[in-house]
């Protein structure tokens, strides 16, 4: 049995801003509402929680929810949960017969085939206005407050049946353990968000950069003009705007070739603008010059700093594959540009740690399909699948290193990762062409010579690794089969006629990688006492002190272990890396610090480092 329920706040984490909760238990046919705004409502919330902790707890955007209920004291940690908004996603991803782009609630309905009020949208702009902007509530304010929460909640019943019903009709077996495993993670994420300060950061660096951003813009902006002619140029009163035009003369004078829009201008996605940079580096500094200017265009994130730190909103099961969404303008500052995740900076005698799995979508890879010769390459006992490969093949010695051959170990790393993005013979030769082209150490070899090298190793790799290949052509073709691939923990990726065959090549990797991720933030909330700031794909970060830190390491890579061996049944331990960054080193890296020298020369003499 279900409650449904959804709180109406201003911040969804502190008590005195969490002002109604809404609930329908799921043999009635009334929805109720509880006052927050005085202390026997609260009590009632408490008494609530108590009389139904053996029912299914079912919210939409859960997270948001669930931390309303810890911001008022709730004990969350034994509530079975399920998330309607990542079940909603499961199917609008990638059905295409439910698609949307919006995760809200109102556009999944919609998406789903389930009839709201025309008017429905407009009341909660409209009452969500009325919360914001006021502290005090008049009666008439209250009462469209009350008499819209329940709006919310009502939905929910008919969503979880439709959910569950396009899941069947689909051919696919919904599981509800799945979905409260995925409530798991969910719960897991809003207990170690509420525990954790986020980020910390060099407040009086945060402060100057975005006290001098036009300084900043100013600047930058005369660089890439020098560099590459009129790209920036003045558009009224806003500003210097990116020229298309000129860019594209730069292209043309350079002889560089660059894919159109339909309306015939270069594309700038970052995507595509990174890929480029990597067969023409000359192009690097405009790109990282335009991150720079989008990351201070984007959010001044000033107003998120609390106590010298920043924490960042979370989006779970906000992509394709069931990995989570990363945005910058909601506080993740690892997603910013080198530079400014410089930002991060643990006070002293206190440690900001990433843990990460080595070359974890190899090491699932051979899990998976059991191939013996990947699973020789990735257990290797310098533990370098690159070199490993290019070892394997004959190509570098057997006592090679990574300093003494890096441009073949950077050739099998592209076509390794090439191959499991369904890259063909002329991209990889491209790829090959230029990272010759790019080490001032070797010769430049012919466009033919390149062609031929990469014919050679795609030819070697399908050939030694048969056993992952034939496992990953009959993956797909089951899952063009049955309309779906559904990965280790549940997660269902709908599969149609439409869907091509490189968005399947890599999605057991990269849906069944993010599983592992989910059941090592479940570990390490179950831990009790480790301090997750975030996750980033294959990572988890944390902060501690310098004497917590040994035992803090060895916590969250127990957790990251036991995930692996329990989701892959033991078939391989995948290694982990650990990165530690102080009160003196900060966030940093070599291209990151190049770039901060930029910034100061950009406003000036101020001291940054202060």
């Amino acid at each position: 049995m279900f409650i449904y329920f959804d709180f109406e706040y201003r911040k969804n984490n502190t008590p005195d801003e969490i002002i109604l909760l809404s609930y329908l238990v799921s043999d009635e046919q009334n929805c109720h509402t509880i006052d927050l705004r005085n202390n026997s409502g609260r009590v009632e919330l408490s008494r609530l929680v108590q009389k139904y902790n053996d029912l299914i707890w079912v919210a939409y955007n859960a997270v948001v929810d669930l931390s309303c209920l810890v911001a008022h004291g709730i004990d969350i940690s034994d509530l079975e949960i399920i998330d309607l908004m990542a079940e909603a996603r499961m199917i609008t991803l990638t059905n295409k017969d439910y698609f949307s782009h919006s995760p809200s609630l109102l556009s999944s309905l919609d998406a789903l085939n389930i009839k709201t009020s025309d008017t429905l949208a407009i009341c909660k702009d409209v009452t969500r206005e009325i919360i914001l902007e006021n502290k005090v509530y008049n009666t008439d304010q209250w009462l469209k407050i009350k008499t819209y929460g329940p709006t919310d909640v009502l939905p929910l019943k008919d969503l979880i049946s439709q959910i569950w019903n396009i899941h069947v009709n689909s051919g696919h077996n919904i599981s509800l353990n799945d979905m409260l495993q995925r409530g798991e993670y969910i719960k897991s994420l809003t207990i170690l968000n509420a525990r954790t300060r986020g980020f910390p950061i060099n407040v009086g660096l945060f402060e100057q950069i975005f006290e001098n951003k036009q300084a900043i813009y100013n600047y930058f902006q005369d660089l890439a003009i020098a560099k590459y002619g009129n790209v920036y140029t003045n558009k009224g009163n806003h500003g210097m705007r990116f020229s298309y035009r000129a860019f594209d003369e730069w292209l043309t004078k350079n002889d560089i070739q660059w894919d159109k829009t339909p309306t015939g201008w270069p594309i700038l996605q970052k995507e595509y603008f990174k890929k480029k940079v990597q067969s023409h580096p000359e192009l690097n500094e405009l790109y990282e010059i335009r991150k720079t200017l989008q990351a201070l265009n984007t959010k001044d994130l000033r107003d998120k700093i609390y106590d010298e730190h920043i924490k960042p909103d979370l989006f779970p099961f906000a992509q394709k594959t069931s990995r989570n969404s990363y945005k910058p303008t909601s506080g993740y500052l690892l997603n910013l540009t080198h530079w400014m995740r410089t930002l991060i900076r643990p006070k002293e005698g206190k440690l900001f740690i990433g843990i990460d799995w080595s070359q974890q979508e190899i090491a699932i890879a051979a899990a998976l399909s059991g191939d013996p010769k990947y699973l020789e390459i990735y257990n290797s006992k310098d533990g370098d699948v690159y070199l490993g490969l290019a070892k394997l093949a004959g190509s570098v010695p057997n006592h090679a290193t990574k300093d003494s051959h890096p441009l073949m170990r950077d050739i099998f790393k592209t076509i390794q990762l090439g191959l499991g993005y369904g890259k063909g013979l002329n991209s990889l030769a491209e790829d090959i062409y230029w990272l010759h082209v790019n080490n001032e150490e070797q010769k430049i070899i012919s466009k033919t010579e390149a062609y031929d090298l990469a014919y050679e190793i795609y030819h070697w790799h399908k050939k030694t690794f048969y056993v992952y290949w034939e496992w990953i052509a009959e993956t797909i073709t089951i899952a063009r089969t049955n309309g779906f691939y559904r990965s280790l923990d549940g997660w269902t990726y709908f599969v149609d006629s439409t869907t091509k065959d490189t968005q399947l090549l890599n999605l057991p990797m990269q849906s069944n990688g993010a599983a592992m991720l989910r059941q090592a933030v479940i570990n390490c909330c179950k831990s009790g006492d480790i301090d997750v700031v975030c996750t980033l794909h294959d990572a988890i970060y944390i902060t501690c002190t310098d004497e917590q830190s040994e035992k803090a390491i060895n916590d969250v890579v127990s957790c990251m272990d036991k995930a692996c061996k329990e989701l892959l049944n033991n078939k391989i331990k995948i290694r982990t890396d650990i990165s530690v960054y102080n009160h003196d080193s900060g966030y940093t890296s070599e291209k990151g610090k190049a770039l901060l020298e930029l910034v100061k020369t950009a406003i000036g003499d101020i001291n940054l480092a202060a």
